[in-house]
């Protein structure tokens, strides 16, 4: 870039002193016998408006430095926008070379290693649900087998009669899926959902409504259910604690 500035500045310099060699020529040394010469008349005319023409070249005097201004404030503003791409360009060469760096020290045996640890996390998640499954089974075998042999205590499957603390009834079924698990209906009550029984209890398993999963319930030993545990009365607005479930 400052090779044309030098440039423009030199042709700026040349023009200016070719106006200032014309007008700084000494006219009042013209021979005014001149008048009778070819031209005199063109020549007085020429004198009258030096002043004039004086003017002039001061005015494009003006022009030209202002213009030298503005091209050098531009020149300045380019180099300072080069320095500021070559500094954001070292910065990304920076960052380059630390990724490099990172990158190298994850050797082959490294790459391996990982490789290795996936697999055998996969191996393990796939053994456990295999496992799972299998337990479920045998869970279910089990409570079959108990119930063949007569060991499984009272059948709470079947139709029952809810009465809540305030008097109010209503019928609903507990309905037997397997796996010691029971369906309690209908839908609309707020205690409806699927119950799991682990010895005297009947707890909830996977509610209707995901809020109400603390219902409870205690087995009797006449075979009913009382209420034992419920969600919080913000929750529901009422306290059920105390409800029973009897055979109709």
């Amino acid at each position: 870039m400052e090779r044309p500035l030098l440039i423009v500045n030199i042709v700026f310099t040349a023009i200016f002193a070719v106006l200032v060699i014309i007008l700084l020529f000494d006219v009042s040394k013209i021979d005014t016998r001149t008048g009778d010469l070819p031209g005199a008349e063109e020549l007085g005319a020429l004198v009258e408006a030096a002043p004039g023409l004086h003017d002039q070249a001061t005015t494009v005097g003006q022009r030209l430095a202002l213009l030298q201004k503005q091209v050098s404030d531009l020149t300045t503003q380019m180099q300072t926008a080069s320095q500021e791409l070559a500094r954001l360009t070292a910065e990304g060469a920076a960052v380059r070379e630390q990724n490099d760096r990172l990158a190298s020290r994850l050797d082959t045996n490294d790459q391996e290693r990982i490789a290795g640890f996936e697999t055998l996390r996969g191996q393990l998640a796939s053994r456990l649900q295999a496992t799972e499954t299998s337990l479920s089974d045998i869970n279910t075998r089990l409570s079959d087998l108990m119930k063949t042999l007569g060991l499984t205590g009272v059948d709470i499957s079947g139709d029952w009669l809810l009465t809540l603390p305030s008097g109010a009834t209503q019928a609903v079924s507990l309905t037997d899926m397997g796996n010691d698990r029971f369906n309690f209906k209908p839908d609309s009550l707020l205690m409806s959902g699927v119950y799991r029984l682990d010895g005297d209890r009947l707890a909830m398993l996977r509610p209707n409504d995901r809020r109400f999963t603390e219902f409870t319930w205690a087995v009797e030993d006449d075979g009913s259910l009382v209420l034992v545990e419920e969600p919080d009365i913000s929750q529901t607005g009422q306290s059920f604690a105390g409800a029973t479930l009897t055979r109709p």
